[in-house]
């Protein structure tokens, strides 16, 4: 037998394409070429694409598609049919996020822009100016050179602290589902954060361009109406207040398609769930941040 009749990935005889122990596929002579390359992204890209192998149709789209078509159309349909089995059409939970991640802070700069000017009190550190001058005099630096690497370090650092308020915010099911297994709650929380990301990324930016263009339109007629839309727009709460009110509706559907239930019980569960997650990224989020960079640059630099 040759080496090309037994599986890379196990060493176990393969006489079809797919091996029948762990499910590795035969490598095609035109594998690493770069058309098969461009065949294969648009596999996973292109909605309705159909591959050139006999009798295979992708009428559903790639699975990148796929996922977020789902994801946006039918909340916790995602989670339902990872948790039931059904995972090949779509990416993987952590694919998902992580790619939701990238694509945010690419291009979502003016979202959760904190910056060391706008610390003033930390908890457990008390004042945070007198510490950050003795960092400051410890390092030679002026208090903008300080600031100006404290600001960098910190936005090196979101991605990896976003990523850990994800099963941070799936704590908070585990009372009010307790049925279910917190590896259930993970999913349906990875899910929902890249929801959330794709929201403000999308559907938020065009909102908030929109208002903006139409307060600078009616500027002049009515002033004090454009003024409140900016008003509006520029204040924490009607941020907040725009993002999480189509968030919550969402959430509510989801925890029904997947945990079942009756819809005002879900709908109470789905509000305490809103308020943990506005906690986490107002309170915990913002002061994990500060932590990490503020140690970071005293124990590293």
């Amino acid at each position: 037998m040759t080496s090309t009749d037994s599986c890379p990935s196990c060493g176990q005889p393969r006489t079809t394409r797919y091996c029948g122990t762990c499910g590795e596929r035969r490598l095609d002579p035109d594998e690493l070429s770069f058309r098969r390359f461009l065949h294969s992204l648009a596999e996973e890209l292109l909605p309705g694409f159909e591959p050139d192998e006999p009798g295979a149709v992708r009428r559903m789209g790639g699975r990148v598609y796929r996922t977020v078509y789902t994801l946006f159309r039918y909340p916790g349909r995602l989670t339902a049919d990872y948790i039931a089995g059904r995972r090949r059409p779509y990416l993987k939970p952590v694919q998902v996020f992580l790619a939701v991640a990238l694509v945010f802070f690419l291009f979502g700069h003016h979202y959760f822009q904190f910056r060391l000017s706008g610390y003033y009190r930390a908890p457990f550190l008390g004042e945070v100016a007198p510490a950050a001058q003795l960092e400051q005099q410890r390092l030679k630096l002026s208090q903008a050179e300080y600031e100006e690497r404290f600001d960098g370090r910190l936005a090196e650092h979101k991605k990896a602290v976003m990523a850990l308020t994800v099963p941070l915010f799936a704590v908070a099911f585990m009372p009010l589902f307790r049925r279910r297994g917190y590896g259930e709650h993970l999913v349906f929380s990875v899910h929902f954060f890249a929801l959330q990301l794709l929201f403000m990324i999308t559907v938020m930016f065009a909102f908030s361009w929109l208002a903006y263009v139409f307060a600078e339109a009616i500027a002049r007629s009515a002033p004090r109406l454009a003024g409140g839309i900016q008003a509006a727009l520029n204040s924490d709460l009607g941020n907040v207040l725009l993002v999480y009110t189509p968030l919550y509706v969402y959430l509510v559907l989801a925890l029904q398609r997947v945990y079942g239930g009756r819809r005002l019980v879900n709908a109470i569960k789905g509000f305490a769930l809103v308020i943990w997650h506005i906690v986490m990224l107002v309170v915990v989020f913002r002061h994990t941040l500060f932590f990490t960079t503020f140690y970071s640059l005293k124990w590293f630099d």
